[in-house]
């Protein structure tokens, strides 16, 4: 294996690592903060406060470690491949019908009757999961 993907790699894996530490740190310290207001008996629920902005800082670090949902790197690149599928089909079908459109020609009674070769039939793709994320 190459060093360098090896060193990718275990660099990815080190955030994913502190990702999942930093989420289970936040995680066993809500459950604290929540018993310690319930057992200090105030009337009031302060431990919102340090739970709310310690996950705003959570879901930052999730967001740098896998991306924002649905838009990850290769988003763009899935939505243009998507696009040039769909002028693809879009500029076979005109070519079909001009081939078969000439006026006063046997082929253009046919034309109603024929169908379009099957690759033009399916009119719409079969989707991945991930183009839907």
């Amino acid at each position: 294996m190459d060093n360098w993907k090896y060193n990718e790699a275990r660099r990815r894996v080190k955030k994913v690592k502190g990702f999942y530490s930093h989420f289970t740190s936040w995680l066993l310290f809500s459950v604290f903060f929540i018993f310690l207001n319930l057992t200090t008996g105030g009337h009031e629920f302060w431990a919102i406060f340090p739970i709310m902005g310690w996950g705003i800082g959570v879901a930052f670090h999730a967001v740098g470690v896998f991306g924002v949902p649905g838009l990850g790197k290769d988003w763009e690149e899935r939505l243009l491949e998507r696009e040039i599928d769909r002028i693809d089909r879009e500029q076979e079908i005109r070519e079909w019908r001009n081939d078969h459109e000439a006026t006063d020609s046997p082929s253009s009674k046919q034309f109603a009757e024929e169908e379009p070769p099957l690759k033009l039939k399916r009119l719409r793709k079969d989707f991945r999961d991930s183009d839907f994320v």
